[in-house]
């Protein structure tokens, strides 16, 4: 499962990081939920979410997959743009490497 929405791994109410929408998720049956820690652009979050699916369809578990999807953004080349398509020769490698683009996309269970 990912929840692809702002805020999706963190408590709007309190300071129980164990009660949130990710973690509701874990708690109805998903195997593997992968959630955000804060606000992320819609852009970015994209550009990680196509490489993320990516690497899923190629058999890796979501934490790898989620690792390696957060590695290529760290360091946006020429492979990982052709991978994205025109529609994000927009965003600057500058955006797509900064940490706050791909370091809040946690992983939780298997």
């Amino acid at each position: 499962m990912i929840t692809s929405a702002c805020l999706t791994d963190t408590s709007m109410t309190g300071h129980d990081e164990s009660l949130t929408l990710a973690t509701a998720f874990l708690a109805a049956g998903a195997t593997a939920v992968i959630g955000t820690r804060w606000p992320v652009e819609d852009d970015t979050a994209a550009a990680l979410a196509i490489r993320l699916h990516h690497h899923l369809r190629d058999g890796d578990s979501p934490a790898e997959a989620l690792r390696r999807a957060q590695l290529e953004l760290l360091r946006p080349g020429s492979a990982l743009r052709d991978s994205l398509g025109p529609h994000f020769t927009a965003v600057d490698d500058a955006r797509l490497s900064h940490p706050a683009s791909w370091a809040g996309h946690v992983q939780h269970g298997i």
